[in-house]
């Protein structure tokens, strides 16, 4: 079974480039996945509940 790969959602600091996630995590630097699926890459669950729930 492949390991799923996971893009968190998020914005990340123009001043010191710390990423920080809808789901709450925080890190340096990091790459823009601009299309994930077709990347082969999951979604974070977390993150998407979060967007999911601001959408309401």
């Amino acid at each position: 079974m492949a390991t799923d790969r996971f893009v968190h959602m998020g914005t990340k600091s123009w001043w010191n480039g710390i990423t920080k996630t809808l789901c709450g995590l925080r890190y340096q630097g990091g790459d823009r996945v601009l299309f994930p699926r077709l990347g082969g890459y999951t979604i974070c669950p977390a993150c998407k509940t979060v967007q999911q729930a601001d959408k309401r």
